[in-house]
C-alpha cells in the first residue's frame, strides 16, 4: 500500500511497540500467512525503529515496531 500525501495512513500504538526484533518478525510471520501483512519488516532510522505493519479487513494500517523512540521526539521536537 502506498503512502497518500496529505492524509493519515496507518496508526502506530504505543502498547503496540514489542519487546524484540525477533517479536517483529514473528507478529509479521503470523501475518504473512493470514495474508494481511502490509509491510515486511524494515530497520528505519530514529526514532522509528524496527517496524512491520499489518492490514485489518478495511484496509487500515496497525503498525508494530521495537526501539521506536517516539516520546523522545514529542518531547523534544526537531526545530
Amino acid at each position: 500500500m502506498a503512502p497518500h500525501a496529505g492524509s493519515l495512513t496507518h496508526l502506530a500504538l504505543p502498547c503496540r511497540n514489542l519487546d524484540s526484533r525477533e517479536a517483529v518478525d514473528e507478529a509479521a510471520q503470523r501475518g504473512r500467512t493470514a495474508g494481511c501483512l502490509a509491510w515486511e519488516p524494515a530497520e528505519l532510522s530514529p526514532p522509528v525503529g524496527y517496524i512491520r505493519a499489518l492490514a485489518d479487513p478495511d484496509g487500515n494500517l496497525v503498525e508494530f515496531s521495537f526501539g521506536q523512540d517516539a516520546a523522545a521526539v514529542v518531547e523534544n521536537p526537531p526545530e
